[in-house]
């Protein structure tokens, strides 16, 4: 035995949009459980990297609890750590303000309350089949 972690992840790459600058970035969630999806890295896109249906990903969906990993350190534009998915157009962006207070989609652009929501949620994301960082 090396010592060397050889057990296969699932991993899914989720698209974000940091809601204070509008600009696009990815995150990193890992299966931690049978229903528990843990955030672990975030990343900038290329400006000429839009993500979503034009690129035409394989997508699935994450469905169950969803948890940041204690090292995540948050959007790369504004460092805010609250991930809203738009119940119109399903997309999700980053908050970095606290619950019950008006937000605007950065995606579809419709108003919406931020309240606290059911334990479980469903997300697209798309495989992630990079190796793990380090």
């Amino acid at each position: 035995m090396t010592g060397k972690d050889t057990s296969i992840r699932i991993a899914k790459i989720v698209a974000v949009r940091c809601m204070k600058t509008g600009k696009d970035f990815g995150i990193r969630f890992e299966k931690s459980g049978s229903d528990l999806w843990t955030a672990t890295w975030a990343f900038k896109m290329p400006s000429n990297q839009k993500p979503g249906k034009e690129n035409q990903h394989p997508s699935s969906k994450l469905s169950g609890r969803f948890e940041l990993h204690q090292d995540f350190p948050g959007c790369p534009y504004c460092q805010g750590t609250v991930y809203v998915p738009c119940k119109e157009c399903g997309h999700v962006y980053c908050h970095d303000i606290e619950k019950g207070v008006q937000t605007k989609c950065p995606w579809c652009y419709r108003e919406a309350r931020l309240v606290k929501g059911p334990s479980e949620t469903e997300i697209e994301g798309i495989n992630d089949t990079s190796k793990k960082r380090k």
